[in-house]
Order: C-alpha cells, then sequence, then structure tokens
C-alpha cells in the first residue's frame, strides 16, 4: 500500500491542477484537432436611437443702410431720367424730319386744285434752278419760276412740276419728286437709329430705322 501523504505531496508538487492552468480569461483552450471557434460578430442593436441631424445655419445678409439704399434710389431715377430723356429727343428727331418732309411732300402728292405743269430749266445756281413754267389743263403760264437745283440734271431739261399756291417755287412730281421730298425724313431715321442702339441699347428697333433710312436715302439718290 502507498501511504496517502505520498499521492499529495505529489499532487501538490509534481503536476498542476487544471483549474490552476485554465488562463485567467475563463476560456477553455481547444483540444487538439478540434476546429476553433469562429468569434461571433457584435452587431449593433436594431432599434438605436437616430443621431439628430444638424441644420445647416444660414447666413443672414446683413442690412443695407439707409445710405447706401437711398444712393440705389437716386441712382435708378437718373437711369430712368436718362432713358425717358432720350426717348424724348429720339421722337423729336423723327418728329422733326416728317416735319420737313411733309412740307414739300404734300404738294407732291397732292396736287388736286393746283397749278401743274412743265418747267423748262434755264440757268441754275447754287441751291436753286430757274426757268418758264408751262401750265397744263388749268393754271396760267409763268415766265419764270425757281425749284431745287437737287431735283433737276441741268438746264435744258423738262420736269414735271406743281406750284406752291401764292408762290413761284415749284415742286417736283412723280417718283423722284416724293422720294427728294422724304430725304430730311430719312436722315431723321439715321440720326434716330444711332441714338437708340447707344443710348438706349434698343438694337432690334435701331436696325429697322436706320435700314427704313438707308432705303429711302438710297432710292432717293438712285431716281434722281
Amino acid at each position: 500500500m502507498v501511504p496517502t501523504g505520498t499521492n499529495s505531496e505529489h499532487t501538490a508538487h509534481g503536476a498542476t491542477p487544471a483549474s490552476a492552468r485554465a488562463p485567467a480569461s475563463g476560456r477553455i483552450p481547444a483540444q487538439r484537432g478540434a476546429p476553433a471557434a469562429e468569434p461571433r460578430p457584435v452587431s449593433a442593436p436594431e432599434h438605436a436611437p437616430a443621431e439628430p441631424r444638424s441644420r445647416p445655419t444660414r447666413p443672414r445678409p446683413a442690412r443695407r443702410g439707409r445710405l447706401r439704399r437711398a444712393g440705389e434710389s437716386a441712382y435708378g431715377l437718373l437711369l430712368l431720367g436718362r432713358h425717358v430723356v432720350m426717348a424724348l429727343v429720339v421722337l423729336v428727331v423723327l418728329a422733326a424730319g416728317v416735319w420737313t418732309s411733309w412740307g414739300t411732300a404734300q404738294h407732291a402728292m397732292l396736287t388736286k386744285g393746283k397749278e401743274r405743269g412743265t418747267l423748262t430749266v434755264a440757268a441754275c445756281h447754287d441751291d436753286w434752278c430757274t426757268g418758264p413754267f408751262t401750265a397744263g389743263a388749268a393754271g396760267a403760264d409763268h415766265p419764270k419760276v425757281r425749284i431745287d437745283a437737287t431735283v433737276t440734271d441741268g438746264e435744258g431739261q423738262r420736269i414735271p412740276v406743281v406750284l406752291k399756291p401764292g408762290t413761284h417755287d415749284a415742286v417736283r412730281t412723280g417718283l423722284p419728286g416724293l422720294l427728294h421730298a422724304w430725304v430730311p425724313l430719312g436722315g431723321a431715321l439715321l440720326l434716330a437709329s444711332v441714338l437708340l442702339a447707344g443710348a438706349l441699347r434698343l438694337h432690334r428697333s435701331a436696325w429697322a430705322l436706320g435700314l427704313a433710312g438707308v432705303g429711302v436715302l438710297g432710292a432717293a439718290f438712285v431716281v434722281l
């Protein structure tokens, strides 16, 4: 028989108990040949509270001073006044062109009740040509009347004219006389187109007036 003290001493000094060999973490080492257990991933709770989203704060616009607002209002009034003044200038230019042209065009267009006949150009000076007037169906002959030199080709030409009532001034009739009468309006249209494009920035209207003015002046130049 083996004494009891011998086994207890062998156990105390020769081998370490299983509880003493176990690691402090409490995990039991896997046996040889057995697959190691995979660690389970820690998942977040299903109903985790959502973090509140912070809204971006917009910077507040700085308040404009009274002086700045007054300056902007004054500038707007000045700009509006400038446009109004330039529009009035354009209207005045066009009205002057129509008035100047109508002074001659009315006689070339409205010949009823006026002395109509033929003028034979006898002499030309700087701005005027003169010659005898031979009346047509109605009226009386005149030994000397005058006409604008720009509507004649020189001495010896016979042109159809109408006399202004109560004067010895003749106005050429027909298409050449009519286009020549509207030449001042053509010049006014060109000037108004420049004002519209430069001052008012109305380029389409400026192109329309400019082309109309060029058409009147070009047609008058061709027929005369």
